[in-house]
Formats: C-alpha cells, structure tokens, sequence
C-alpha cells in the first residue's frame, strides 16, 4: 500500500522537476502599447464621463500590410484590436500592435480627422521592445519585460 502512495507522488515531482520557465517575468508577452490621452490642461480624454472624451465608437485600428493599410476587425465577436482599462488611476487604451514582424506599423484613427502611427520593434516578434509614436520614441526597453506604457497630448 505505501507503493501505491509513492508512486503517484514521484510522478508528479518528476513532472515539475522537468518543467522549464524560459521567461524571466510572466508568460504573457508584452505586444500591447498601454497609452493615455490627455488634453493641455491635463484631462483624461479616455474617461468615458468627461464631456470631450474620445469616442470609443469611432477608433478604427489598421495594419500597414504589404504598404496599405488594413482595418482589423474580428467579426467572431466584441474583440476590436483595442481596449480600455486603468493604469495608475487614468483611462488607457491598449493597442493591440502588429506582431507579424520585427517592427510594425499600426495606424490608429481616432475619428474621421485624426489618425495617429505606432510603429512597435519586438523581440522575438512578440515582447514588444520599443514604440514610435508619431515618429517620437515613446517607449523603449530592449529586454521586453516591462510594461509598456506612455501619455499623450491631444
């Protein structure tokens, strides 16, 4: 009878023992650009109870594929290549970049008269590594495991 209970309990250590963590922080990569919007005098325009926030209805994500964009979309469900959450007490909204490559491009239309260019380097073409927005670095962390998170002014 002891047998029985040793076995299973020499399995399951064997199991564990075998297992190798590669990544240095979490499993998750880090591909989406967590990004906050504020006005000149320091308002959240992500904050759906401020009267000029952003619409979330108009933002349209698109990857520049082959030289054109490409609006993405995922008609399987509510998935729309962005979403919104809090970061220190703020409204971001994480992108959802390109990881295709080494380094993307991603166009962000705001609405019908704004549209903003990401253009995100990976490591591994999925730990997000640097951001360029508006052809400004806003980001950079070469090993990849930081989350990757900036402020800007609309």
């Amino acid at each position: 009878m002891k047998s029985f209970i040793y076995i299973p309990l020499i399995v399951f250590v064997l199991f564990f023992a075998r297992c190798k963590k590669d990544y240095p922080i979490s499993p998750t990569p880090n591909s989406f650009p967590l990004i906050g919007i504020s006005d000149s005098k320091g308002n959240d325009l992500l904050n759906p109870d401020y009267p000029h926030a952003i619409s979330r209805e108009t933002i349209r994500i698109y990857y520049i594929r082959d030289g054109k964009p490409k609006l993405q979309f995922n008609n399987m469900g509510d998935y729309k290549y962005y979403y919104f959450t809090k970061h220190d007490s703020r409204h971001v909204i994480g992108i959802d970049a390109d990881i295709s490559e080494k380094e993307t491009t991603t166009l962000v239309q705001w609405n019908e008269h704004d549209t903003d260019t990401i253009i995100c380097s990976f490591k591994d073409k999925s730990r997000l590594t640097k951001v360029i927005y508006n052809n400004e670095e806003k980001w950079e962390d070469p090993s990849g495991r930081n989350e990757p998170y900036f402020t800007i002014i609309k």
